[in-house]
């Protein structure tokens, strides 16, 4: 005896679960929906034109807890960072990404071996040997 599920697949055993194909996807959370966007502090650098030191030593400024380049900051903070940089005049232009079209153009790079260059033929030339007093004749 074989049982149908909600979407129509046919259960041979009913103690089974459904295959995760027919479950529908589950709707995200209001609670998701309403949580700030984040955005890194080496984001919020290139952005400012300033270094990742810059910009997380601006962040300690304000009192935003980051670690490192890599912290996220939540969109109200980055909007304090960005207002205290542009007060005191550290806004630059960010640097131009460099475009495919000058990768393709530059010249390959010597690939190095993994071998050993050879030694060179001419062996060092060995020290000679310090002379032995004669014993002194009595």
């Amino acid at each position: 005896m074989s049982r149908t599920g909600n979407c129509g697949h046919q259960m041979a055993r009913p103690d089974r679960q459904h295959p995760s194909a027919c479950n529908p996807p589950k709707p995200k959370s209001a609670k998701r929906r309403l949580l700030a966007s984040k955005i890194r502090v080496y984001e919020l650098a290139r952005e400012l034109g300033l270094t990742n030191k810059e910009t997380v030593d601006l962040c300690n400024d304000l009192g935003i807890g980051v670690k490192s380049h890599s912290s996220s900051v939540v969109e109200a903070q980055a909007d304090r960072v960005r207002r205290k940089a542009e007060r005191e005049g550290l806004i630059r232009e960010p640097a131009p990404e460099p475009e495919e079209d000058d990768k393709a153009e530059a010249p390959p790079e010597k690939v190095m071996s993994s071998k050993k260059a050879a030694p060179s033929k001419a062996a060092p030339a060995k020290k000679a040997a310090p002379a032995t007093k004669a014993p002194a004749s009595t």
